[in-house]
């Protein structure tokens, strides 16, 4: 039998898990991703075929240049550490509602300070720090780490003490960074550029992305288990969905906007030491033009959603296009050399705009077109409210053109007004009139358009849950909810079944490795009553001197004799002497206590004997145990091979009932259409035309149309009704 329970409840909790809402939340993320992903990637191939590049030729070998080339290859894994790293800080920014833009700024410092010290601890001379030790590449991490945390708490601090907005500050602090290092290092006279690190340090055994890419893989591991698994995640996703929540149930907003912004800026140090150490070695002075590397990250998040593993194939998509699309360039002579920022802004931009994708679904949109061009009554109802919105525009027009007619009060205050123009209270008093009857006119414009916008969605859910085209869909449902019935019953058996066998398997364990030794349990409990003696002696002593240091204490703040204070001191030696003789004491008797004569031993012998005969006994006692389970097992894998049996039987039966009564119900209700265009034919072919009774014939030749498709709807309805699975 290929049957077993725990394969079937596995696989059905499975299928529950694809359909849940977080699942259909991911796909839709992921589609949205994809979707803004292709329409960059459109758009740049058409830019590049009219400017007479095939757009397929320049992709292939955007990649092959990298993939068939191994330092192009290395730089790919570097670049897309630096990229991932740098997304998931600004990401975890985003969860607790913080825009924070400085992750170029952060890059710009960190390289800043740590030129400045290789330039005092090796020279300024590039030469001298080449030669240097590569193992101060560990300090250059640190050093890197902690400054980037630094500048990015200081958004934090700002944003939560003094309530300056997070995108203002860190544009700001890139600039102040920015001039602040170009002054600093002028002063060590670099103009040109910075100190450059060298790229080996980094290197292990001539591979340089190694450590980048187990530094990002380890963070993201850890980033996903903390924002996961621990209430530390948790409150940092409630501080970003609502602060006010988090503040009636005891979470300090400040302090998690300070941590998140520091937790920023440690992701961003580490992607700003893979970009230095790895990449880019330092960089130009000489221009006032500072690394986009931290607005380059923002959009990777944002096409994200911030979803922690979402950011990786993102990153590595992106690090893909940074290495090998400027080489690609160079093969093609029609492309100029700031071609290649231009298509890799292009795709950048049109990220950007990922949110507006989420809402882009053409399935809804069809079902709901579908459902208004079938439903001739929602169509007649639509119409009278969209009638209705006509006519109160017709009267704000008017009242905004002084035409007040079915309106006395103003039509009245009017009237005097232009009896008294010289009269302001008056005037104002008609204004503020006139504009409250305007504001309340809009108002029932938009009640009206929420009335349609309600009427067109629950019709349309009646549509496709009620009607003919739904009788496919009740029975699946009742198939499915067939199925789910069982689940429960099923997995609540299966845990009865799974607890007997990890309790028999712990048994097992436990037997298996235990080992009896009557002299060695003898003299860990002698040991351990020896350890307990000395404490309770020890811890009489302290209560004792501790005493007797209190009544010394009280005589010397009475100034008492000194004779008294001997005598508390001679206490205290007394105490101390008698203590190591009872300590040694108990030594020797621990010690005496350890020598086992041959007749405990013959006692321990037969201590142990006896224990491992209950454990054989124990053992084939779980043997026969485990014998009995299995055949437990096997029976109700047997029963429920059964139910599923039964269940997949009767599913197949409502399956066939379905398709009986959907095609019942499809050649009742095109024999009733049939029937009714007949009757609407012959109506029509009755009534005599003549020039006179034209317009009246086509008025009512329109109503029967009107009136076929309304019973036309209307009879949808009642066969899905009727032939639905109940």
């Amino acid at each position: 039998m290929n049957f077993k329970l725990k394969n079937w409840v596995r696989h059905m909790k499975v299928k529950a898990q694809l359909k849940s809402p977080e699942i259909k939340k991911t796909a839709s993320y992921f589609k949205t991703s994809v979707i803004s992903i292709l329409i960059g990637t459109v758009l740049t191939m058409i830019l590049i075929s009219f400017l007479g590049v095939n757009p397929i030729d320049f992709f292939q070998r955007t990649f092959n240049v990298v993939f068939t080339r191994e330092i192009n290859l290395q730089r790919t894994f570097s670049w897309f550490a630096v990229y991932a790293l740098f997304a998931l800080g600004l990401a975890i920014g985003f969860k607790v509602g913080l825009f924070n833009m400085s992750g170029s700024g952060q890059a710009i410092l960190s390289m800043g300070v740590t030129g400045l010290m290789l330039v005092n601890v090796f020279g300024n001379v590039q030469g001298q720090i080449n030669r240097g030790n590569p193992g101060f590449i560990i300090v250059i991490l640190i050093v890197m780490v902690l400054v980037s945390m630094l500048l990015s708490s200081i958004t934090g601090i700002l944003k939560v003490f003094f309530n300056i907005h997070e995108v203002a500050t860190s544009i700001l602090l890139n600039w102040t960074v920015w001039y602040i290092m170009k002054w600093a290092f002028a002063l060590k006279g670099f103009n040109s550029s910075t100190p450059r690190i060298p790229l080996d340090w980094i290197a292990v055994g001539g591979i340089s992305w190694l450590i980048p890419v187990i530094l990002t893989v380890i963070v993201f591991i850890v980033a996903w288990f903390v924002l996961t698994f621990t209430t530390l995640g948790y409150k940092f996703k409630l501080v970003g969905v609502q602060k006010d929540a988090a503040s009636y149930i005891g979470v300090n907003y400040k302090k998690y906007i300070i941590s998140a912004t520091a937790i920023q800026g440690f992701c961003i140090g580490l992607g700003s030491f893979v970009y230095w150490s790895a990449i880019r070695g330092g960089y130009a002075l000489g221009n006032d033009v500072i690394p986009t590397i931290g607005f380059d990250a923002i959009a990777i998040s944002l096409i994200a959603f911030n979803n922690i593993f979402g950011i990786l194939p993102i990153s590595f998509l992106w690090a893909l296009l940074s290495v090998g699309m400027p080489v690609a360039v160079t093969g093609y002579s029609e492309l100029g050399r700031e071609i290649s920022p231009l298509i890799f802004g292009f795709i950048v931009y049109s990220s950007t705009f990922s949110s507006l994708f989420l809402r882009f679904v053409p399935i809804k949109w069809s079902k709901i077109w579908i459902h208004l061009f079938y439903n001739k009554p929602l169509q007649l109802k639509v119409k009278e409210l969209k009638g209705e919105i006509s006519g109160i525009r017709k009267e704000i027009k008017n009242i905004k053109a002084n035409n007040f007619e079915g309106f006395k009060e103003l039509e009245v205050l009017f009237t005097k007004y232009q009896e008294d123009k010289e009269n302001q209270e008056l005037k104002k008093q008609f204004l503020e009139l006139k504009q409250e009857n305007i504001v309340v006119l809009k108002r029932r414009i938009s009640v009206i358009k929420d009335e349609i916008v309600y009427q067109q969605t629950k019709e349309c859910e009646k549509f496709y849950n009620r009607g003919f085209l739904s009788i496919k869909k009740t029975y699946n449902q009742k198939a499915l909810r067939r199925t789910w019935d069982l689940l429960n019953p099923a997995v609540a058996e299966l845990n009865v079944i799974q607890e007997e066998k990890i309790q028999i398997d712990a048994d097992f364990k436990k037997y298996k490795k235990a080992k009896f030794d009557a002299l060695k349990d003898f003299k860990k409990e002698q040991h351990r009553n020896y350890v307990e003696k000395c404490r309770r002696l020890k811890s009489d002593y302290k209560i004792e001197v501790y005493t007797l240091a209190l009544e010394l204490k009280e005589i010397k703040k009475n100034q008492q004799d000194e004779a008294a204070m001997e005598k508390i001191r001679l206490q205290i030696l007394s105490l101390k002497e008698n203590l190591a003789t009872n300590l040694e004491q108990a030594k020797i008797s621990y010690n005496d206590s350890l020598v086992v004569s041959e007749q405990q031993m013959k006692e321990f012998d037969k201590i142990n004997a006896e224990n491992m005969k209950i454990r054989e006994e124990k053992l084939a006692a779980l043997t026969i145990q485990l014998e009995e389970w299995k055949e437990k097992d096997k029976k109700v894998n047997e029963v429920w091979s059964e139910i599923v049996a039964r269940l997949k039987e009767k599913n197949k039966e409502l399956l066939l009932e379905k398709k009986e009564k959907y095609n019942a119900a499809k050649t009742e209700f095109k024999d009733f259409m049939t029937e009714q265009k007949t009757t609407l034919v012959a109506k029509a072919s009755e009534m005599q035309v003549s020039q006179t009774e034209k317009k009246e014939l086509s008025m009512q030749v329109k109503k029967y149309k009107t009136d076929y498709r309304v019973m036309g709807y209307n009879k949808f309805i009642e066969l899905g009704e009727k032939y639905g699975c109940k």
